[in-house]
């Protein structure tokens, strides 16, 4: 008896802390810019795109060639 009663508390524990600690995220805005470069050859498209990747806050860059724009998709709350 006094093993069940003990058994059913820490269960109970052990599932509302589960549940209690879930955490709850909001869906975040992604904002977009286009900038004009300079950019010439496929090298230099694929290493602004490479740099990019690594800034905070950034979530995609392409840059188009034809009309060499950057075009980047970025979370503006996590941009400093």
């Amino acid at each position: 008896m006094r093993f069940k009663l003990i058994f059913l508390l820490l269960t109970g524990m052990i599932l509302s802390t589960s549940i209690f600690s879930q955490e709850t995220t909001l869906p975040t805005k992604e904002a977009v810019i286009g900038i004009k470069t300079s950019a010439q050859c496929g090298q230099c498209k694929d290493r602004i795109e490479l740099v990019m990747a690594f800034e905070k806050g950034i979530v995609s860059s392409d840059l188009n060639l034809e009309d060499k724009v950057l075009t980047v998709k970025y979370k503006p709350t996590s941009v400093a």
